[in-house]
């Protein structure tokens, strides 16, 4: 049998139905009990909601949970007892007692949600659906404890309604209880809990009566009794009960609501007495007739009295008001009424403190009642920490304000906007403009600082303001503003921008300083300087001058005196001579000295970095001046510390110079013993000590002693010579090396000259060779020779086939590479700047060649006119293996091919030489030429073949005319310094030392500066011009030697030929110039010819006009060259 049959009556016998009535009054009981207990239920719920203490707060929610669920078994039990059915019914104790457990728990679950302050929707309806369940559950446990002979069934339809209604009910009551209270327009909070509590005690009602109403007895037949007799007493008995719950637990709740407001009343207490106590600020409480009731911690600080001394005191013993009136009879009255006219009000006034004093407060008053009785507040606060601050700012602004009216310039302030609106300007802008600063200040003021800058000075104003503006920083002006007398004031000014506090608010603080005197005064020292400068120009111009025009005959004294005593004199002109030539050297010696003095002095003098060897250095000194000192019999030592660097960096040729005026000095003031030259590393510097034995220098000369012209004493210039200038560049030198010289000597001792110079340690791969070296004796080799000009491969082949040496050619990078790859070389000599491809790319290109097909490295050394380290460094950089400078020094490249070849050379002596043939040996070959500007003895000594060297200069000067600088330097710089850089490493091959000097020059400044020189290329072109000039006038008054292959006969016979040439040829030329034809095949025949016979002006005319497609122009100069031409004579 299924167990809903047990519970459910489903197709019962109506006639077994036993019938039953209920008691009305009992009904209405048990309503009313029900009401009761909600009602007081949810008050016990919205109370304890504003309990504070939590323990509290539970136990009141247990108590409501207590009375409720009481309640809701009270109405159960009343409403059993109201109905009456025919059989004897009595309840089972256990579960009647248990049934009491769902109502409580139920009534917990709704308290609880009762409790918060809000719910949401979804929790009303829980808390609803747990509330009816529990009152279900509750009912029908308590049918459950019915026992009676008959059977107790329900109807499921009406068993289901009863769930429904105690549900929906108790949701309704939830709902009223916070949807209707939480409206206070609609329901108060009282009134909301009363119709909460009958909706609830309904819905327990309700719940019963409609469960009751489904509730079906079947009775056995034979077994119908009548019931109870009476049971109104029992359920009076039971509401008594339940009623006495009630009030117990309202009682209880009452209490516990009691002594929460107590506890919380104790913190409000606590809590106000803290904040009295912790305040900053004095409260004095009083009451109408001025006694202090209370008072806390700050105002006995402030007045310096204890609590006990002020409580029971009288207000006008503190305040000023009242002991301005001290002893009066109206004092206090005055003092209540002066109180009663403050109430709301804050005000300074003073307070007296213990020890007598007077201290600055700031008093609010307030007023309130407690009941018949006014008391008084009276909030004060110490100020005089703030009034000492405010006195400190008040003198700090007067200081300030007395400095910037102390300024002798401007301070401003203006705000970052449009029109740079002026907030503040200084006193001074009155006597620096004549406008006083009323005028500026505003936003619309009459006159603006900007409408006094002229407008060439405002736009470098504000572009230099903005500027600084976006990039945060400071900023310094100079402009000129006019004063309001019409003259102009130079400005100087400073100023930075300043955040405000305020985001986007910032402004302008700055100054401007009157400069007018400055600038006149600077404008003047300019005027001086520049004079000063023009001074010293012109002593140099006047010195290179005077020291060219005495160059020249010394030039010639020189040199034929060196041809005189070459030939056979007697002993006593011999000595003439050789006095005469002394005398010259000395003279030559002065004007070096003279010169390079005058070049320090207006630092046009520039040192090299090359690397050098400082043992070789002092040896090749040592060679020079060893005979003067064994010709006084003197000692000349030289020592050098073996740790010191083998190779140093710097300028050998200055330190030359340096080591050399110091170590001739001390041979020259040197009677008996010796010099000694020692050269050691110093802490980290190069320290060189020239010390003699010589006579020594007195105390108060020494400091005088590197002053020029200026020696030890008058008597020395006329007892040893000299001019005093040697010590001064020396020590010139030394600084310009960034070094110190110094001298510390013993009169009749000696002297020590103590030399400190940067020690720079240099690399032996790029050594600077300084003593000449015999040539070595090489095995023959297969040399390349690779350069773009034909002149430098000229004398590479003449000075190495001498030696036996087989020598190629190649005019560019790629003729060398190729030639490379086609032939066997044992070494290439490559120029490093050459059209097509120049030699370190061409070097790069063998050494990848050779890498990629495992062959042996071929030693390149690289030839190069410029001396800069960085060219050097970059040739090796590229895979190059030595080194060698334009002009060739054979000697000296021969042994950088012996080393980089790895050959053990003999340094025996060459193969001797061809001799040069006579009347080419000297520069009196001729007319001497001016060694200044030709080094003809040199360069005949590198070519070693005369007839050679002259055919190049002849050459030379046949292409100078159009193959050398045009009147204006290339666009390109690049293009500019390659061009220099040919012309310079021709002319050093030829001895052209004028032209090769200003082409490095040229070469170096393009390199450094990134442009041409405008003054440097003047200067080339007017080198050139001089040099074609030596060189022609050279050619046309050589007395050839009877060995030269070209006598004078055929010089002329040949002069006649070109003149004949030119006389039947140039006609045609200038008529079709005259015609605009093109003549380039005509020309280029022509050239040469006309090279040789034009003058240099004469020739760059013609190249410029055709190089400017000027052909009547150029056809001009050529037709006038040729009226000048002498008739021919057969």
């Amino acid at each position: 049998m299924p167990f809903w049959t047990h519970f459910f009556a489903i197709r019962v016998d109506p006639s077994s139905l036993l019938p039953g009535h209920h008691d009305w009054r009992l009904v209405l009981l048990s309503v009313g009990i029900a009401i009761l207990a909600s009602t007081m239920a949810l008050w016990a719920a919205a109370s304890t909601a504003k309990v504070q203490s939590a323990s509290l707060r539970r136990l009141s929610l247990w108590a409501g949970s207590l009375a409720l669920g009481t309640g809701i078994w009270a109405m159960h039990f009343i409403g059993m007892l109201s109905f009456s059915v025919c059989t004897t019914v009595g309840y089972d104790v256990t579960l009647t007692a248990a049934s009491l457990v769902p109502g409580i728990t139920a009534s917990w679950v709704a308290l609880r949600l009762l409790s918060q302050r809000s719910v949401q929707a979804r929790e009303l309806v829980v808390g609803g659906i747990l509330m009816g369940g529990g009152i279900g559950t509750m009912h029908y446990t308590g049918m459950a404890a019915l026992k009676m002979d008959a059977l107790l069934r329900y109807d499921p339809a009406v068993f289901l309604l009863s769930l429904v209604v105690a549900v929906v009910l108790a949701i309704l009551a939830l709902w009223i209880r916070f949807g209707l209270t939480s409206r206070a327009h609609l329901l108060g909070e009282h009134q909301g809990t009363l119709v909460a509590g009958t909706v609830m005690g309904l819905a327990i009602s309700g719940m019963h009566y409609t469960g009751m109403a489904g509730a079906r007895f079947i009775g056995t037949p034979g077994v119908l009794e009548q019931g109870l007799a009476d049971p109104l007493p029992l359920a009076l008995a039971v509401c008594g009960g339940t009623v006495l719950t009630t009030l117990l637990v309202g009682t209880a709740i009452g209490l516990t609501h009691y002594r929460d407001l107590v506890g919380l009343l104790r913190s409000k207490e606590a809590k106000l007495q803290s904040i009295l106590d912790t305040a900053l600020d004095g409260i004095v409480v009083f009451d109408e007739h001025g006694v202090i009731n209370k008072v806390n911690p700050a105002a006995e600080r402030i007045c310096g009295y204890g609590a006990a001394q002020l409580v029971g005191s009288s207000i006008a013993r503190l305040v000023r008001e009242g002991l301005q009136h001290a002893g009066a009879e109206h004092a206090l009255p005055s003092l209540m009424t002066h109180v009663a006219g403050r109430i709301g009000q804050a005000y300074q006034t003073e307070v007296r403190h213990r020890d007598g004093r007077m201290i600055p407060v700031r008093m609010a008053l307030g007023q309130t009642r407690e009941g018949s009785k006014l008391h008084y507040i009276a909030y004060v606060t110490d100020i005089s920490a703030q009034e000492r601050t405010e006195s400190a700012l008040r003198a700090s602004e007067s200081q300030f304000r007395t400095l910037i009216a102390n300024i002798p310039g401007i301070a401003y302030r203006c705000e970052v906007a449009p029109g740079w609106p002026v907030r503040f300007l200084s006193d001074a802008v009155e006597r620096i403009t004549g406008h006083p600063p009323a005028l500026f200040i505003g936003d619309h003021p009459t006159l603006r600082l900007s409408d006094l800058v002229p407008p060439q000075d405002t736009a470098q104003v504000r572009a230099r303001v903005q500027g600084a503006l976006e990039g945060q920083e400071s900023f310094t002006l100079e402009f000129r503003m006019r004063h309001h007398d019409g003259s102009w004031r130079w400005m100087w000014g400073n100023g930075r921008q300043v955040k405000g506090e305020e985001p986007g608010v910032s402004w302008i603080d700055g100054v401007l300083l009157d400069m007018t005197e400055r600038r006149e005064m600077e404008e003047a020292l300019r005027q001086a300087k520049e004079r000063a400068e023009a001074a010293a120009q012109a002593r140099s111009s006047f010195l290179a001058n005077m020291s060219h025009e005495i160059r020249t005959p010394m030039n010639a004294i020189l040199g034929f005196t060196d041809i005189v005593l070459a030939s056979e004199v007697a002993d006593e002109s011999r000595r003439h001579l050789e006095t005469v030539r002394r005398s010259a050297r000395s003279l030559l010696h002065l004007l070096n000295d003279i010169l390079d003095s005058s070049k320090l002095e207006r630092g046009a003098l520039e040192l090299e970095q090359l690397h050098y060897s400082l043992p070789e250095l002092l040896e090749q000194i040592q060679r020079e001046l060893g005979l003067t000192a064994s010709k006084k019999a003197l000692f000349l030592q030289v020592q050098v510390d073996p740790l010191l660097p083998p190779v140093l960096m710097g300028d050998p040729h200055r330190m030359r110079q340096v080591l050399v005026n110091l170590t001739g000095n001390a041979i020259k003031f040197t009677e008996q013993g010796g010099v000694t030259v020692h050269a050691w590393a110093d802490e980290g510097q190069l320290r060189i000590d020239v010390q003699d034995t010589g006579i020594g220098i007195a105390a108060d000369r020494l400091p005088h002693i590197f002053d020029a012209f200026t020696q030890a004493d008058a008597s020395m210039s006329r007892r040893f010579g000299g001019t005093g200038l040697g010590t001064t560049i020396s020590k010139q030198l030394v600084e310009l090396m960034h070094g110190t010289l110094s001298v510390s000597s013993q009169l009749g001792e000696g002297s020590c000259f103590t030399l400190r110079l940067p020690l720079k340690e240099g690399r032996a791969a790029l050594q600077e060779h300084l003593l000449p070296k015999t040539a070595p004796t090489l095995p023959p080799l297969r040399i390349l020779c690779v350069d773009d000009v034909p002149q430098n491969i000229e004398l590479l082949k003449l000075m190495l086939q001498r030696g036996g040496h087989e020598v190629g050619q190649a005019s560019d990078g790629q003729q060398a590479f190729d030639s490379v790859c086609e032939h066997a070389w044992d070494v290439v000599l490559m120029d490093v700047q050459m059209p097509v491809m120049d030699g370190l790319e061409a070097t790069r290109r063998l050494r990848a060649r050779e890498e990629a097909q495992g062959l042996p490295r071929l030693p390149v050394i690289a030839l190069s006119a410029s001396v800069m380290n960085e060219d050097r460094q970059l040739a090796l950089d590229a895979g190059m293996d030595g080194f060698a400078h334009k002009p060739v020094e054979l000697d000296i490249l021969l042994g950088e091919i012996a080393r980089v070849c790895g050959l053990e050379a003999s340094l025996a002596d060459t193969p001797e030489r061809a001799p040069v043939p006579p009347g080419h040996d000297h520069p009196a070959a001729g007319h001497a030429l001016p060694p200044e500007r030709i080094d003809h003895a040199r360069a005949l000594r590198r070519w070693g073949d005369p007839e050679a060297y002259h055919d190049a200069l002849r050459q030379w000067l046949a292409q100078s005319v159009h193959a050398g600088p045009g009147d204006s330097p290339p666009p390109d710089v690049a293009q500019a310094a390659a061009l220099v850089h040919r012309l310079g490493g021709v002319a050093g091959n030829l001895g052209l030392a004028l032209v090769a000097d200003v082409c490095a020059q040229l070469e170096a400044s393009c390199r450094l500066h990134g442009h041409v020189a405008a003054p440097l290329w003047l200067e080339l072109l007017q080198a050139w011009q001089q040099t074609q000039e030596d060189l022609m006038a050279w050619q046309a008054r050589q007395p050839w030697a009877a060995s030269d292959d070209h006598s004078p006969a055929d010089e002329r016979a040949s002069h006649e030929g070109d003149l004949e040439a030119l006389r039947k040829r140039l006609p045609t030329v200038i008529r079709r110039l005259r015609q605009g034809e093109a003549i380039d095949a005509d020309w280029a025949g022509l050239q040469q010819l006309a090279g040789r016979l034009l003058s240099p002006q004469q020739a760059r005319q013609v190249n410029q006009a055709l190089d400017d497609f000027d052909h009547d122009q150029a056809a001009q100069v050529l037709a006038d060259w040729l009226d000048t031409l002498p008739p021919h004579q057969p």
